[in-house]
């Protein structure tokens, strides 16, 4: 449905917002990265894609900290 959305409405910014969700839960931390900076170009003020962007880099950081770390048995 976002996708149709996107097609019809390139820079609607909610769609873009939204769309970037669902790859959060898909965890691809790229293509939401990505999709809520095109919502931040759409809407610069759109706070809820501001607020996505800033925790989706950080917990992305995060997990490639955590993947990186060894684990002793």
């Amino acid at each position: 449905m976002f996708s149709k959305t996107l097609g019809l409405q390139l820079g609607y910014a909610p769609a873009f917002n939204n769309l970037g969700l669902v790859f959060i839960a898909e965890g691809q931390w790229e293509e939401a990265k990505y999709c809520f900076e095109k919502a931040l170009e759409a809407d610069p003020l759109l706070d809820s894609a501001n607020s996505n962007l800033l925790k989706t880099v950080a917990v992305h950081r995060l997990c490639n900290s955590l993947s990186s770390c060894h684990v002793k048995d």
